[in-house]
């Protein structure tokens, strides 16, 4: 993928039900998302959208605050009449780095986890995010270097540096994505042998 200016806000686009970009087109897949979110074109000429193909995923970057909520709302993009889900969301800003906690407790919502660690004791978190149902939590730090300790309300925590992973799909055996946002989920290959569609062999 290209790189995208700093200053503007990136969102992620993901869609899912087996829409593959690359083979309907990354430009079809542009239009649906820029008149999902309701941005006039004159608008979207300041935007930058663009494919990563490998991931299946559409990038909008924008300068505008007010578009990129838009972005951020769009649920479903319509191609060719019919529906697909999408999941938005936004990525970290240039001048940020992420970090990670363990053993949170499963039940505390997003905006406790934001009250116990967006505050004067964590000077330099920004946002805190739960990665699935699990007791991890990402946390967004400006500057590009992760404390070693984070207060969780009263808690001291250890917290180490985020380490992106990279998915393989256990569908179609390719890089870039999980098997439930698999842009071809009727090609299943055994990763074991490489045999296309083992069930019906």
């Amino acid at each position: 993928m290209l790189p995208l200016p700093k200053d503007f806000s990136k969102i992620v686009i993901r869609p899912r039900g087996g829409l593959d970009i690359s083979r309907i087109g990354a430009g079809v897949v542009a239009d649906a998302i820029v008149l999902a979110a309701g941005v006039e074109e004159e608008e979207a000429m300041q935007d930058i959208i663009c494919p990563s193909l490998q991931q299946n995923i559409m990038v909008a970057s924008t300068p505008d605050q007010d578009i990129a909520s838009r972005y951020l709302k769009v649920k479903n993009i319509d191609i060719g009449g019919k529906v697909f889900e999408v999941i938005a969301y936004a990525t970290a800003p240039h001048d940020m780095c992420k970090g990670v906690i363990r053993g949170i407790p499963i039940n505390d919502t997003k905006d406790i986890l934001n009250r116990k660690i967006v505050n004067v004791n964590n000077p330099l978190a920004l946002q805190a995010k739960r990665i699935k149902d699990t007791g991890t939590i990402i946390i967004a730090f400006e500057g590009h270097k992760v404390p070693r300790f984070v207060r969780y309300g009263p808690l001291l925590l250890q917290c180490s540096l985020y380490r992106k992973h990279v998915d393989i799909c256990d569908v179609c055996g390719k890089l870039g994505h999980r098997a439930d946002v698999c842009p071809n989920p009727g090609e299943t290959i055994c990763r074991g042998c490489e045999i296309k569609n083992p069930d019906e062999q």
